[in-house]
C-alpha cells in the first residue's frame, strides 16, 4: 500500500461516524447506533451509551481497500411503544461526527437533545413540519452537511436554525416520495446571509416549486437540484458565477431561453441535465453564456427539429437528445433533420478534433432525415455534408420547427415545392 493510501485508510480508522436512526416495528421501539471505525469493543457489556443490552462488531469492505472497516452495533430495546421525542444518552468523549434520524416527529426537540459540534445531521421524518431555533444550539459553528427528506415543510422559514451556521456546505431538502402531495413552495435564501459564502452544494429535488429560486448570493454555489418539481414555462434565469452543474430533470419547462450569470460567460458550467421536460422550444442564443458546457441530456424533449444553438457549445463531449415516446415507444413529436440544420455539421466536426485524444463523443438520440430514420450523429458526420452549402443555418428564429413544412417534409424535397417548380417549367415550356 503506498504512503498515501496508508495515510488515508489510518485517517478513516480513526474517524467515528454515528448514526442514531429510531424506527417502530409493531410494538417494539429500538436506538440503533452504529460506529464506523476502528473496532475497540470485546464484549457485549462494553457499549459507549447506557443501558444497552447488545454490542457487537460486524466487518465489512466499505472502501476500496483490501482492510476490512469495522462497526459497533448497539441496540437498545423499549416495550414502551412508539417514541415521540429523542431518548437521552451520553456518549462521554467520543468524537461525534454525524447523526441520523428516522422517526415521524411533528417538530424536533428544543436544544441539547442534539450532540454537539456534529458535522452532518440527516432526518427522514415524514411529520416534521418545523426546526426549532436552538436544536443545533452547538453545532452551528461544525455543521457542514445537513438532509432532511420527506417533511412536509413548505416553506424553508420553518428552519430557524439554517441562518445560524457558518460552516454549512451542503442543504438537502428532498420532499416527499412520489404521490405524497406535500413539499416546499418557498426557498428565498437571501435573508440567510450566513450561507451565501459557505453553499456549495443545494438540493431541492421531489418538492413544489413552480420557478427556479434566487440563488445569486451564493457566491461559492457549484451544485443546484431542482429535479421533480413542478417549474413550467420558460427557462430564463441567472444563476451564480460558481455554478458548475444544474439539474431540472422531470418539470414541465417548454422553453429554453437563457442562462446567464452575473459576470457574463461562465467558464464553469459544464452540466445540464433538463430531461423529460415537454420542450418545444430553444433560443438560437440559449446557451451564449456556457460554452463550456461538457454534457447536455434533453431525452425526453418534444422538439420538431435539431436546435442550432448547439453549435455555440464548443467544448461538448455528452449529448442526450432523445426525444419523448408514448407507451408505444414511438416519438410523440417527429424530431427532423434536414439541410437547415446543415450548419451543424461543421460544429460536429470541431467536436470529434476537440475530442480526438481524451473521451471521444457520446451522442445520443434519433431524427428522421426525409423518409429515413437514423442517429442525430449519422446526420451530422455522413448526410449534412452532402447537403447544398446555402440550405443551413437558419430556422426562421424559432428553434422548434421552422425550415419544415405542414406535412413533415424538409422544404427543399417538400412536394409543395415539387409542384411550383413543376409549374413554372410548364409556363416557360409554353411561352
Amino acid at each position: 500500500m503506498n504512503q498515501r493510501a496508508e495515510t488515508l485508510h489510518t485517517s478513516m480508522l480513526r474517524t467515528l461516524t454515528l448514526l442514531l436512526t429510531l424506527c417502530v416495528s409493531g410494538g417494539d421501539t429500538y436506538t440503533y447506533y452504529e460506529f464506523k471505525g476502528e473496532c475497540p469493543y470485546d464484549s457485549v457489556t462494553q457499549c459507549p451509551t447506557l443501558g444497552k443490552k447488545c454490542c457487537k462488531c460486524v466487518y465489512d469492505d466499505l472502501d476500496e481497500e483490501d482492510e476490512k472497516d469495522e462497526e459497533i452495533l448497539c441496540k437498545d430495546w423499549d416495550d414502551d411503544g412508539p417514541v415521540s421525542s429523542l431518548p437521552s444518552y451520553r456518549l462521554g468523549d467520543w468524537p461525534q461526527i454525524k447523526f441520523s434520524l428516522i422517526a415521524d416527529f411533528g417538530t424536533l426537540p428544543s436544544a441539547g437533545k442534539l450532540p454537539p459540534e456534529m458535522q452532518e445531521f440527516e432526518c427522514e421524518c415524514s411529520g416534521l413540519k418545523d426546526v426549532p431555533g436552538d436544536f443545533f444550539t452547538g453545532s452551528v459553528a461544525t455543521m457542514q452537511k445537513i438532509t432532511i427528506r420527506r417533511s412536509p415543510m413548505a416553506s424553508i422559514s420553518s428552519f430557524q436554525a439554517l441562518g445560524e451556521f457558518t460552516a454549512l456546505t451542503s442543504l438537502h431538502m428532498v420532499g416527499p416520495y412520489f404521490g405524497e402531495s406535500a413539499g416546499l413552495t418557498d426557498v428565498a435564501l437571501s435573508s440567510f446571509t450566513s450561507l451565501h459564502n459557505t453553499l456549495t452544494t443545494l438540493d431541492f429535488r421531489n418538492n413544489l416549486l413552480s420557478s427556479i429560486p434566487d440563488t445569486t448570493m451564493l457566491t461559492k454555489l457549484e451544485e443546484l437540484d431542482l429535479d421533480e418539481n413542478e417549474i413550467n414555462g420558460e427557462l430564463r434565469a441567472t444563476f451564480p458565477q460558481s455554478l458548475e452543474y444544474l439539474h431540472l430533470s422531470d418539470n414541465k419547462i417548454t422553453t429554453i431561453s437563457s442562462l446567464s450569470f452575473p459576470e457574463g460567460k461562465s467558464l464553469s458550467f459544464s452540466m445540464l441535465w433538463i430531461n423529460d421536460n415537454p420542450i418545444t422550444a430553444v433560443s438560437s442564443t440559449a446557451f451564449d453564456q456556457i460554452p463550456e458546457l461538457f454534457s447536455l441530456n434533453m431525452n425526453g424533449h418534444h422538439l420538431t427539429r435539431l436546435p442550432l444553438a448547439l453549435a455555440k457549445l464548443t467544448k461538448l463531449h455528452g449529448l442526450d437528445i432523445k426525444p419523448a415516446v408514448n407507451d408505444e415507444d414511438e416519438p410523440i413529436k417527429d424530431f427532423q433533420c434536414t439541410c437547415e440544420e446543415a450548419s451543424l455539421t461543421t460544429w460536429y466536426a470541431a467536436l470529434v478534433e476537440e475530442h480526438k485524444d481524451d473521451l471521444g463523443l457520446e451522442f445520443s438520440g434519433e431524427c428522421k432525415y426525409g423518409s429515413a430514420t437514423m442517429s442525430v450523429e449519422d446526420f451530422l458526420k455522413e448526410e449534412g455534408p452532402k447537403c447544398p452549402k446555402n440550405e443551413g443555418g437558419e430556422q426562421d428564429g424559432k428553434g422548434d420547427g421552422g425550415g419544415v413544412s405542414s406535412a413533415g417534409y424538409p422544404i427543399y424535397s417538400s412536394p409543395v415545392l415539387s409542384f411550383f417548380c413543376l409549374v413554372i417549367c410548364l409556363l416557360v415550356y409554353v411561352s
